[in-house]
Order: structure tokens, then sequence, then C-alpha cells
């Protein structure tokens, strides 16, 4: 029987280019986190990109994990919770 999760929102800042949706989601996979939605919008500055989740995280040391992993990524500027 499967653990009951948690809808967090979290707020992932990147560098505008080819395959970073990818990595993040990779990574996402790999932690066995399962994505509710996602939405992609532009910044000011054509170089830079934020990505909006939802995501379904078993507990607190989940999300700390997933967003610890997420700061190592090359293309990955910030990841935090939202709120």
């Amino acid at each position: 029987h499967t653990a009951a999760a948690y809808a967090v929102d979290i707020t992932v800042s990147t560098y505008n280019k080819s395959g970073v949706l990818g990595e993040v989601a990779n990574l996402l996979a790999k932690e066995k986190v399962n994505i509710h939605s996602l939405n992609t919008r532009a910044t000011n500055d054509p170089c830079f990109t934020v990505m909006d989740f939802t995501l379904e995280i078993r507990d607190v040391q989940q999300l700390g994990d997933v967003l610890e992993k997420l700061l190592q990524l090359s293309s990955v500027i910030d990841a935090q919770r939202k709120g």
C-alpha cells in the first residue's frame, strides 16, 4: 500500500536553454516524484525562465531532498517551495 502523497507547489528558476525541462523532469522521475502540474513562464530577461510545479510529495524529507538535488543541476539557479 502506498503512503499518502501531498501536493506541494515549488518554483524552479533556470537558464533558458534547450533540454532544461528534460533535466528537471528526469531528476523528479529518479526521485519517484509525480508531477501533478507544470507551468513555464518567461521572465523580463530572455536568458532565464521560471517553472512552477505542483508535485506529489511523500513528506518534508523528500521535499528537502528534491529541492537540494534540483539546486545541484547546472541549469538551475534557484528551487524553492512556494508560499
